[in-house]
């Protein structure tokens, strides 16, 4: 009987853990997924130079802006830009109605509990998601990551 136990360890349960594990982690509701099929990637934005500025023409722009239009791209997304402030939008993120939300945040933000948001990329400055979009804000960090010369850079 014993025998067969260890069959089971080092043959059969092997074979089910990749596949339970593969694809984590994982976004609550699915927007990583939703991205990926609608080629669409909904970014709120809260003016706070030189983070995000709206130009005169109202096209946005500023650090976190090219920042993202740059994920948006390596996601093959297209950004599609919502104005609005910072507590109302952050409000929609919290209802899954946005996928990124960029303002010039910090890591001391008191929705800190309430949304999702990235390692600190400048200083103390994050770009947040909503809570348990998990698999959107490991690809964002690591995104940030690898863009931080740059944005240091920008800013100094």
């Amino acid at each position: 009987m014993r025998w067969l136990i260890n069959l089971f360890l080092v043959v059969v349960l092997p074979t089910f853990i990749p596949s339970s594990f593969g694809d984590l982690p994982r976004d609550q509701a699915g927007t990583s997924q939703r991205i990926m099929q609608t080629g669409q990637i909904k970014i709120g934005l809260a003016e706070d130079p030189p983070w995000v500025e709206k130009a005169a023409n109202g096209e946005p722009r500023g650090i976190e802006v090219e920042l993202l239009r740059k994920f948006a791209a390596e996601q093959k997304a297209e950004p599609v830009w919502t104005w609005g402030g910072q507590d109302r939008l952050l409000r929609t993120l919290e209802e899954y109605q946005l996928d990124i939300v960029a303002a010039g945040i910090t890591d001391r933000t008191p929705w800190r509990g309430r949304i999702g948001t990235t390692q600190a990329y400048h200083g103390h400055h994050v770009i947040v998601v909503a809570a348990g979009e998990n698999r959107l804000l490991k690809n964002l960090d690591i995104f940030l990551d690898a863009n931080k010369p740059q944005v240091t850079t920008d800013v100094e």
